[in-house]
């Protein structure tokens, strides 16, 4: 591997652990499960999306820190119209921009 990819890796996974610090429990099981199977650019992907997510179930705002309170219930309970409202949320730019 490359010296690049080794610091692109790095700093993909310094992110992960991050961002996973501040979601609930099942987040980093989700983690867990797709480490060795998924480029760190992939596991980024798919964190950043659940963090986005969750900020939309619990109606805060990505500056926020409610949606680390997001019990598994609720994403159990999740509904088509709910996906659909998401995916408007989504179109609509909802959540606001992050960087890493």
């Amino acid at each position: 591997m490359s010296n690049y990819h080794e610091k692109l890796d790095t700093k993909n996974r310094e992110y992960i652990h991050r961002m996973l610090e501040l979601m609930p429990e099942y987040a980093s099981k989700f983690y867990t499960s797709m480490r060795g199977t998924h480029a760190s650019s992939t596991q980024l992907g798919y964190i950043s999306d659940l963090r986005r997510f969750l900020i939309f179930l619990s109606g805060s705002s990505i500056d926020e820190e409610t949606y680390l309170d997001v019990p598994l219930e609720k994403i159990t309970a999740v509904t088509l119209s709910d996906i659909d409202s998401y995916e408007e949320c989504l179109m609509d730019g909802c959540g606001g921009k992050e960087t890493n």
